[in-house]
């Protein structure tokens, strides 16, 4: 029995189809494994970050409540409390990341630019693992912000 060379070619036309899928597949769902991993990293980075960092604070601030209330009040639009909180709280604990954190926050919202650069300078001095995170997102909205009001 003879086979028809015609057919023989799509045969082997629809043969290579089948492994392009097969590979396209593989990359697409390894390139989805990957991506769910990074995500997985990073979200679980950024919750230590943010959850962590509290607890690894030491002295007379140690457990309170100050990243809380300072957060309160800036998701209400009150950044002259907030800066007026993160000062009280630098009296205290000079050398508390989120107090420069906070009150670099505020005075860039209240277009103190300048004064904001230099508290996020100290913010990072004390931090420098919140560089890519944190402290650079927020200097070049500064930086940018600066540039917008002269």
């Amino acid at each position: 029995m003879d086979t028809d060379p015609r057919l023989l070619r799509e045969l082997a036309l629809i043969r290579r189809a089948i492994w392009v899928f097969a590979i396209c597949f593989s990359l697409a769902s390894l390139g989805a494994a990957v991506a769910i991993a990074y995500a997985a990293i990073t979200t679980a980075t950024m919750s230590q970050d943010i959850a962590v960092m509290p607890e690894t604070v030491i002295g007379p601030c140690k457990g309170d409540s100050f990243y809380r209330d300072a957060d309160t009040l800036y998701q209400k639009g009150s950044y002259r409390e907030t800066l007026m909180l993160a000062e009280s709280r630098l009296e205290k604990c000079p050398s508390d990341g989120f107090g420069w954190w906070w009150k670099a926050k505020s005075l860039a919202l209240l277009g103190e630019s300048d004064k904001a650069l230099i508290a996020l300078d100290r913010a990072e001095l004390i931090r420098p693992d919140w560089r890519s995170m944190y402290v650079d997102p927020l200097r070049k909205s500064i930086l940018n912000q600066k540039g917008t009001t002269k």
